[in-house]
């Protein structure tokens, strides 16, 4: 048997990943690959249209790339003040919680966190400095302040 070239459709394990060229034996290609819809004939227009699908998905993910370091250089080092109420004896009521935050953040900066950026173990149970981290997509990561000041409760 010969071999052919064919375009994966999708990942094949041991083979190559959705969008490769890739070199396979002919019977292979013809009874599972191309009967699965995994692959097709490697032709000049599917390699050209490829080629063109492939520069737009790069281009697109360098605006995103782009998008996520601007957001990183905003907040990396910058401090967020929030309040908790706090009784008269010095005791904290309440906490902060990563959704309280993040909200924070947005109007403090104007910055829309995706699900699952804010690393916070446990909600903010005390007044003073907590460091918070971020954790981008494309691996990037910022690390910013959260300064939490007393608010007295008002005795009614």
């Amino acid at each position: 048997m010969t071999d052919i070239n064919v375009v994966l459709l999708e990942n094949v394990k041991n083979i190559g990943s959705a969008g490769e060229v890739v070199k396979v034996n002919e019977g292979y290609a013809r009874n599972y690959l191309f009967a699965k819809g995994l692959a097709a004939q490697a032709t000049d227009g599917r390699v050209k249209e490829l080629e063109t699908v492939k520069k737009k998905k790069d281009a697109e993910e360098k605006v995103a790339l782009e998008e996520v370091q601007k957001q990183v250089d905003l907040l990396d080092g910058k401090t967020i003040p929030m309040h908790l109420k706090v009784g008269s004896g010095g005791q904290v009521f309440g906490s902060i919680t990563g959704k309280e935050l993040t909200s924070e953040i947005e109007k403090n900066t104007g910055i829309k966190l995706s699900k699952g950026v804010l690393r916070l173990k446990s909600p903010i149970k005390q007044l003073g400095e907590t460091p918070v981290h971020l954790e981008f997509p494309h691996g990037l990561e910022a690390d910013l302040i959260v300064i939490v000041e007393g608010q007295e409760e008002e005795v009614k």
